[in-house]
């Protein structure tokens, strides 16, 4: 399973979780939010536009569009070229349930616990109880896994 993607696409990707990962860091609240800066916003929309200006539209969360959008694009897809490890694709799909169900947080806390559980036993990480530092350091960990497979 050495299949290959071509660099752009990897450079594209690893720029995205480190969009997301400043974005948390910058982020006042506990959850993946629509706080983002403005060339970030700007950043995404080149990679991901017109798909990332509909999610966008839709969900009212960037960080819940730009994973989507990535998810749609690179990772569903079952073409030979692409190739990401099932703990890779699990984190994005729990990644896109926490961004979602943090968007109505008093709703949804007992099934947004359920998610980051998962994602911390997924990497291993039980070293924290904070929300935004679990989720900065699986989008770490998923930037380092593209950087390890792709690197040529």
């Amino acid at each position: 399973m050495d299949n290959q993607i071509d660099n752009t696409t990897v450079l594209k990707l690893e720029e995205t979780f480190m969009i997301l990962e400043e974005c948390l860091k910058c982020d006042d609240t506990p959850f993946p939010s629509s706080t983002i800066k403005p060339h970030h916003v700007q950043r995404l929309k080149d990679f991901y536009s017109p798909q990332f200006d509909f999610e966008y539209s839709e969900s009212g969360s960037y960080f819940y569009a730009a994973l989507k959008v990535v998810s749609a694009i690179n990772f569903k897809s079952e073409s030979p070229e692409f190739y990401f490890s099932d703990q890779f694709k699990r984190s994005l799909e729990y990644l896109l349930q926490i961004s979602l169900l943090s968007l109505d947080y008093q709703r949804n806390q007992h099934r947004l616990t359920e998610q980051l559980i998962l994602l911390a036993d997924l990497w291993g990480l039980h070293d924290t109880l904070d929300m935004q530092l679990l989720i900065i350091n699986v989008l770490s960990k998923m930037r380092a896994e593209l950087t390890e497979h792709y690197q040529s």
